[in-house]
């Protein structure tokens, strides 16, 4: 769920030419498409664990290797009804809550994180367990997560050599994409390996998204080219093309299909509908797509697409977004339960839908947030950034339709009347916006270093988790971590209640001794109940400070 090392066409491009060395214990000589770094940390370094939390509506855990040579990072993260599951990325062993998933990729040296666990967490923050692939003859490139109703966690992701994970096993020499599922105590229960035949093309396949429906069914989405089996069913192509497959409870595929065109398209958010349907959001460059009896043509020099897909597999509509000689990304997908369509992304020049019209005029590429009602009669969209290239890394619903969503600013940002000031090298920011389209908050969960959001979910009670990495120590109400190196795994759960600001001050009203007259600092010379900044009689001397008064 949400950002899952969404890689951009250009990545895709580039996972086609380069050509890694791999060890010789992968079973033979290797000279494979190697994808650049699922997410690019600027900094090297990782800290032993940490834990600050009070209930179930806040919590602030890190996780980390203790040594300042080596990296871990949430991923990505998925809530049900007894806590989430998230994705974890690390260079040597790691440690949180007392428990420690192992490190046995032989090529960290070459490739960086390529072991990959799935971590458990309580509704409060407390970490349940946590199940390590064993990449000891394998290295793992990218992993992402989704959660079942009862707890249980289905991941997917892609590998290269000899992948284990209890009693699953599957061995390839090229990069391909991988499924596994555990039971709610992270017991492994099934994997499913894709195998790719080269065509004269290329061969590769790649998992980018993973998510479950209401009666336990498991989607997948990504991209592939060459001939590739999905686990008992293979498609054919010469092109880039995203793919969605679908697997039954126990693991059986269902069906695949592949969509596209003539040139690059890849698959990259999926989510379900109560009543069954799968949409799919891609990218494209292709010129032309044909499906559901409707064609579409690019726009820009790479738009989002969007799918509807029946539970049978068949495609039921289709529909795009592109700003002419521009670049349009997505990157996270939700729906609630009417079924309205929530997607963000990056785009540049004037976005246009159904009723709405955004302008990216921040800086570079603004994010965008779009609704696409069900009904067709309450669309809208929003936009908001820096001076640098922004995108929607995460995204939750609340039961009222308001929306939160997750970015990694490397500047600060501006959303209406809303802004968030540049604490670090990079903040993870959260940003809030009501049912009709505003921005109601926005608040940077940061420390003066390099800190990073990677996803984000919302559960059912409407509390939030984002998960990503930090580079310094981090405050944020009770709650501190801090990290032993430079970057280390982050997992924050709140109330996106708790964090409007109305003053846009930094500080949530709910800690503002000035909630709606900006005072950053909190300065409070009286130490009453209000601060400086909305305080007639600072100094409560019974002299109002417009009066002269020292």
């Amino acid at each position: 769920m949400g950002s899952r090392q969404h890689r951009t066409m250009s990545r895709a491009a580039s996972a086609i030419s380069l050509v890694v060395l791999l060890l010789a214990s992968f079973g033979g000589p290797l000279a494979s498409m190697a994808p650049a770094p699922a997410v690019v940390l600027e900094e090297s370094i990782e800290s032993m664990a940490a834990s600050g939390r009070s209930s179930s509506k806040g919590f602030l855990t890190s996780a980390g290797t203790g040594s300042n040579s080596d990296v871990a990072y949430y991923t990505s993260v998925d809530d049900h009804q007894q806590g989430s599951v998230l994705g974890l990325m690390y260079t040597a062993d790691v440690s949180y809550g007392g428990q420690t998933v192992s490190a046995t990729c032989p090529v960290t040296a070459q490739l960086g994180a390529c072991d990959a666990a799935i971590i458990g967490l309580n509704d409060d923050g407390t970490f349940a367990w946590g199940s390590a692939l064993d990449a000891s003859n394998a290295a793992v490139l990218s992993i992402d997560v989704a959660a079942g109703m009862g707890g249980e966690a289905f991941a997917g992701g892609e590998y290269l050599g000899n992948l284990v994970a209890g009693p699953f096993q599957t061995n390839s020499q090229n990069f391909e994409g991988f499924l596994v599922k555990t039971d709610p105590a992270g017991n492994w229960m099934w994997g499913v390996g894709y195998t790719t035949i080269d065509g004269g093309f290329g061969a590769q396949s790649t998992v980018t998204d993973v998510t479950m429906d209401m009666t336990g069914n498991h989607y997948a989405t990504g991209y592939f080219i060459g001939e590739t089996d999905f686990g008992g069913q293979s498609l054919n192509v010469s092109d880039l093309q995203a793919f969605v497959a679908k697997y039954t409870p126990s693991g059986m595929l269902d069906w695949v299909i592949a969509l596209g065109g003539l040139n690059n398209d890849l698959g990259i958010s999926l989510t379900t509908t109560q009543a069954g349907n799968v949409h799919l959001a891609m990218i494209t460059n292709s010129a032309t797509i044909n499906a559901a009896s409707t064609l579409y043509s690019l726009v820009g020099s790479q738009d989002v697409v969007l799918f509807d897909i029946d539970p049978s597999g068949a495609v039921l509509s289709m529909d795009g977004y592109g700003v002419p000689n521009e670049v349009t990304s997505v990157g996270a997908l939700a729906s609630n339960g009417q079924g309205d369509l929530f997607l963000g992304g990056s785009f540049k020049g004037t976005l246009s839908g159904t009723g709405w019209s955004i302008s990216a005029n921040q800086g570079k590429s603004d994010l965008y947030v779009m609704k696409r009602s069900a009904s067709g009669s309450s669309d809208w969209a929003i936009s908001g950034g820096s001076s640098e290239n922004d995108t929607v890394s995460g995204l939750g619903i609340t039961s009222t339709d308001d929306v939160v969503v997750s970015s990694t600013m490397r500047a600060s940002g501006t959303f209406g009347s809303k802004v968030t000031l540049l604490s670090g090298g990079s903040d993870a920011v959260l940003l809030g916006i009501t049912s009709s389209g505003s921005w109601d908050w926005a608040q940077r969960i940061a420390s003066t270093q390099n800190d990073y959001a990677f996803d984000l979910a919302v559960n059912s009670t409407d509390e939030g988790i984002m998960v990503g990495g930090f580079g310094g120590s981090i405050s944020q109400g009770t709650f501190s971590i801090s990290p032993s190196g430079a970057i280390d795994g982050m997992s924050f759960g709140f109330d996106p209640a708790a964090l409007v600001d109305s003053d846009a001050d930094g500080v949530p009203d709910i800690r503002d001794n000035c909630p709606t007259v900006s005072n950053p600092g909190q300065g409070n010379t009286d130490f009453d109940t209000e601060g400086d900044a909305c305080d007639s009689d600072d100094d409560n001397d019974g002299l109002t400070d417009s009066y002269p008064d020292l």
